[in-house]
């Protein structure tokens, strides 16, 4: 299928999980390498776009009542216009807010299973040296280590 240096990041870190122990770890760095992190950070940033939308919409404005007539008479935007639109305004900051939050929330996300794998791939070098170096020293010795 793939040479060992055309793996992608992918294939990589499946193998390293796959080389996990059971158990919590695992488990959770398997959700981390599944989670759809573009599609989550592209949900976000919608939802700051109609937040966006929201908190700088146009205030109501003053309407003749009889347009194209000079004579006619301005009628003021109703009150509670302006305070639907400003209750707009304040939802539309708080999503704003809310979703970039999330999009903070998302990169840490990221960022600590990136550091996770990293550790994992570490412990299971490490590992690996010691066991080789256990096999060394039994064949050397003919007995473990220690004993």
């Amino acid at each position: 299928m793939f040479q060992d240096d055309e793996k992608t990041a992918f294939e990589l870190r499946f193998e390293i999980i796959k080389a996990m122990p059971e158990g919590e770890q695992k488990t959770k760095a398997m959700e981390d390498l599944f989670k759809d992190y573009p599609g989550l950070m592209s949900q976000a940033q919608d939802e700051i776009d109609k937040g966006f939308d929201m908190a700088y919409q146009a205030s109501p404005q003053a309407t003749p009542s009889a347009p194209g007539n000079p004579y006619s008479v301005t009628v003021a935007a109703n009150p509670l216009e302006h305070l639907a639109v400003a209750g707009q305004r304040v939802k539309g900051q708080m999503d704003m807010n809310a979703s970039r939050e999330e999009q903070r929330g998302l990169s840490q996300s990221k960022k600590d299973a990136a550091m996770a794998m990293g550790q994992a791939a570490l412990q299971q070098q490490q590992a690996a040296k010691l066991r080789e170096e256990e096999e060394r020293r039994r064949r050397a010795f003919g007995r473990p280590f220690g004993m």
